[in-house]
């Protein structure tokens, strides 16, 4: 594949409507934030139980990063140096 072509589809595929609502990312974002933790992580019920908020949190901050051009600099900043 030629880069033009790459990058025309990276265009089309940027600039598509979302195929979840913004809701149903976020309830995503904090399933899979529960599931990383039991499985990858070998986290109890408890702590799955207080990633799921944390996970959600962190998808809804990042939709609204997405609006607000500098929010997400100072977003990506934050969320690197919590690391």
């Amino acid at each position: 594949m030629y880069v033009a072509d790459a990058s025309a589809q990276l265009d089309g595929l940027m600039r598509r409507k979302p195929f979840y609502n913004w809701w149903q990312q976020i309830l995503i974002g904090g399933m899979c934030s529960s599931a990383i933790c039991t499985v990858s992580f070998g986290g109890s019920f408890v702590d799955a139980l207080m990633a799921y908020p944390l996970g959600a949190l962190l998808v809804g901050l990042q939709q609204l990063s997405s609006y607000h051009v500098l929010y997400a600099n100072i977003f990506e900043f934050v969320a690197n140096t919590a690391r």
